[in-house]
């Protein structure tokens, strides 16, 4: 009896300590952004342009060139072989996170709870 109330007990607090931890994981701004990003690319391939949309900011700049969102998911082409990722803060423009893959960056600037992307092309985000 004693027994059953320990499983059941441990499993709770399993569960607790697993939600303690995706919260603090997925606040810190290079997951967060990583994950957006993620999303992204997913969306793209499987043709959900409405999460598109969501993640897009209104204006984007790919590769020097300013767009509307329409424009840019329109242009935008998926990488056959995406490669490694790798998210760092843009030196140029505070609270920016960049992610890196295939000698490109995709700049996102913080949105609400979310993150915006608004620019997409070689080099760190140019923002002020």
């Amino acid at each position: 009896m004693k027994s059953g109330r320990l499983w059941v007990l441990g499993l709770l607090l399993l569960g607790s300590a697993a939600g303690v931890f995706a919260v603090f994981h997925w606040s810190r701004p290079e997951n967060a952004v990583r994950w957006t990003f993620t999303q992204f690319h997913t969306s793209m391939l499987r043709k959900r342009l409405d999460t598109v949309r969501q993640i897009v900011g209104d204006r984007v700049t790919l590769d020097g060139l300013p767009m509307a969102r329409e424009e840019f998911i329109a242009a935008y082409v998926v990488p056959a072989n995406p490669g490694e990722l790798a998210v760092a803060p843009c030196p140029a423009a505070p609270g920016h996170w960049a992610v890196l893959m295939t000698g490109r960056a995709w700049c996102f600037s913080p949105e609400g709870r979310g993150w915006k992307l608004h620019r997409a092309g070689p080099g760190p985000c140019d923002e002020k």
